[in-house]
């Protein structure tokens, strides 16, 4: 739909959200929110907007229907993509889909240098992160001592001085 359309015309949006923690604590497979009006909740209101949200580990209605079975079959799969939660059609479809994407080749490569990338990322923020606590601590002991009158705050000063330089001198490593 181009910019400017009628907003009468604008056809309706659907946005389905997959979760593997149950967003509503209500322990269901599927919820559904629509927009209200909030002081007048009676009003039939509806601005083309459908929220799905689909909890992987949710339980189906008692009274299922055929469907209702089939996306529970498919949220498994989507959960925990091995053979043994290939049991229908439709998760037959999704798992070949799923097993020609990883054998292509370059597929793989993509997904190794992300997976590299995201690896040495998370590395450089727990050493990053690792330095700042080892710094912090030092610092609140030197806050402690001088608290308790164990060294002056000149003292404290100079040691804080000394803990900087420490850390400058780590940073260029």
């Amino acid at each position: 739909m181009n910019t400017g359309a009628d907003y009468e015309k604008l056809p309706e949006l659907v946005t389905i959200f997959i979760l593997s923690y149950d967003p509503f604590g209500e322990n269901a497979m599927y919820y559904e929110a629509a927009t209200v009006i909030k002081t007048h909740p009676h009003v039939p209101y509806s601005d083309g907007i459908r929220r799905i949200f689909l909890y992987t580990d949710g339980e189906i209605p008692k009274e299922c229907s055929e469907d209702d079975q089939t996306l529970k079959n498919l949220l498994r799969y989507i959960n925990e993509s091995t053979g043994a939660n290939v049991i229908d059609d439709n998760t037959r479809k999704l798992d070949d889909i799923v097993s020609n994407t990883k054998a292509r080749k370059e597929i793989g490569i993509r997904y190794m240098k992300s997976w590299e990338i995201e690896r040495k990322v998370r590395e450089e923020g727990m050493a990053e992160g690792k330095k700042i606590g080892e710094k912090t601590g030092k610092l609140a002991l030197i806050d402690e001592l001088v608290g308790k009158g164990m060294i002056t705050p000149e003292d404290a000063a100079s040691v804080r001085e000394e803990v900087s330089k420490e850390t400058q001198g780590e940073d260029r490593s």
